[in-house]
């Protein structure tokens, strides 16, 4: 700025009076102070768009609300009403006359049939000649759950001659399982499971509380841990 008074002041002018010409400055110098005003210029502009953007950055953008259309005006068009269907009623087995099948009914069915017959009697054991081992243990099991009674009669309760047959043993032990490889009594100290034999009497079954024997195919029942003395 200083330089360009001192121009003015050196110029020649009709209302200034100068004793001596004066010499004007040359052109580079009047160029160069004006490119650096241009200069100037140029970087406040730059600055002013920098800090501008900066600004608008910072501030926080303003979203526009959104417009949540109700469910039921978007949706009312989808729904229509149905068909009437008429409600049928349920009809229900009678439980008397179906009974439902169940594992092992058949085979108790057929020893109940055929213990009837005459097999199990007063004072006699039970003839395995007309029954099965497997019915006859299927049936007392059946019986002994409903009632807690068995079928095979008790050696004390068999004809005098028939106990005669019978040889004394001790009863040691007893041992009964759900599973029937874990069942054992123990006769005269010997460990016997469910089929094996001792002085001609055969093990068929080991129950909760005694023992079914079987002697010349004649079957009956021991009471658990009850000593048998032949008479």
């Amino acid at each position: 700025m200083s330089s360009v008074l001192n121009a003015l002041k050196k110029q020649s002018s009709p209302l200034l009076q100068t004793p001596h010409p004066v010499a004007l400055e040359s052109a580079p110098a009047r160029g160069g102070s004006g490119r650096w005003w241009l200069l100037v210029l140029i970087g406040a502009l730059i600055i002013g768009v920098l800090g501008g953007r900066l600004i608008s950055q910072s501030e926080p953008q303003q979203r526009m609300p959104e417009v949540v259309q109700p469910v039921a005006a978007t949706q009312a068009a989808h729904y229509s009403l149905g068909t009437i269907v008429p409600i049928r009623q349920p009809m229900w087995p009678n439980p008397v006359a179906e009974t439902p099948a169940v594992e092992g009914v058949e085979i108790v069915s057929q020893a109940r049939t055929q213990a009837s017959e005459s097999i199990v009697s007063d004072n006699q054991a039970i003839d395995l000649n007309q029954i099965s081992p497997e019915l006859l243990n299927a049936f007392d099991a059946a019986l002994s759950e409903q009632s807690g009674q068995s079928v095979i009669p008790k050696l004390a309760e068999l004809s005098l001659s028939f106990q005669r047959t019978i040889p004394s043993f001790s009863y040691d032990g007893h041992q009964y399982s759900s599973r029937e490889e874990a069942r054992w009594v123990v006769l005269n100290g010997i460990r016997l499971h469910e089929g094996e034999t001792l002085q001609g009497l055969r093990v068929l079954a080991i129950g909760p509380s005694h023992v079914v024997l079987a002697k010349d195919a004649q079957a009956f029942q021991q009471s658990a841990l009850d000593d048998w003395t032949r008479p």
